[in-house]
């Protein structure tokens, strides 16, 4: 596969085109506290030039590999594949990946591929590792991490953690604590328990982001804990039927 018109785009810049996307969805969104509401926004974004379809199969690559979701760029064309449904921390990620694709790459022309299309596949594209070497490899992480920053917006994602650290009668210094004791592990995982519950995400989805905005003093041992945006989808078992 051949990709021509990809800008490398930095976190920052992805953070910012979120937010654009968010406030097209309502121009007053951050006023107040919600999880994104990633369906809906999908499909007002239908009324414009995004085509959305969540009702197949989607079946699996060459390599035998599930496919979960596909963007077509010369249809602007977002396909999920309808059995996430039933995992909605699932649905919810793969769906804002695929958004992702249509948010930061619609005018990237896919060629030497006679499918025109992006195909995210669980084990092809969800890599635990990425080596950003090619326009493909950047493209996947930019879709992943526009995933992570539309579904947990920062400000939206730390109002509603002090919120539930309060709810939880625990001191909010700006960080959340945990280390190996075990009433600081109750702590934290009632927290993140919380937060899966409120924004329907994984508990591994909230945990990276949280660290990625320095939200978690971690003194556990090492081994204990998850470090990089590619373990959100490693962290999955997208084969499994709920």
């Amino acid at each position: 596969m051949k990709v021509e018109g990809l800008k490398r785009l930095s976190k920052e810049e992805v953070n910012a085109i979120s937010i654009k996307v968010l406030q097209h969805f309502d121009v007053n969104y951050f006023s107040i506290v919600r999880a994104t509401p990633i369906e809906a926004l999908v499909q007002n974004l239908t009324n414009y030039s995004l085509g959305y379809d969540d009702s197949a199969h989607l079946g699996y690559a060459n390599d035998g590999s599930r496919i979960l979701g596909c963007y077509i760029p010369s249809k602007k064309m977002i396909l999920v594949d309808c059995t996430l449904k039933k995992v909605p921390t699932k649905f919810n990620f793969v769906l804002a990946h695929e958004l992702g694709h249509f948010a930061l790459h619609r005018k990237v022309i896919i060629s030497e591929n006679e499918d025109d299309k992006i195909t995210d596949c669980d084990k092809q594209i969800f890599q635990k590792k990425r080596q950003l070497e090619t326009d493909f490899d950047f493209m996947e992480w930019q879709a992943n991490y526009f995933a992570s920053v539309i579904m947990l917006p920062t400000d939206i994602l730390i109002k509603k953690l002090i919120e539930i650290r309060k709810r939880l009668g625990l001191a909010w210094k700006g960080r959340v604590f945990v280390d190996d004791q075990q009433c600081n592990q109750q702590d934290y995982s009632e927290t993140l328990r919380l937060l899966m519950n409120y924004f329907t995400l994984s508990k591994t989805a909230i945990e990276i982001r949280l660290k990625g905005l320095n939200l978690i003093e971690d003194q556990r041992k090492k081994g204990n804990n998850v470090s990089s945006i590619a373990d959100i989808i490693s962290n999955i078992n997208f084969s499994e039927r709920q």
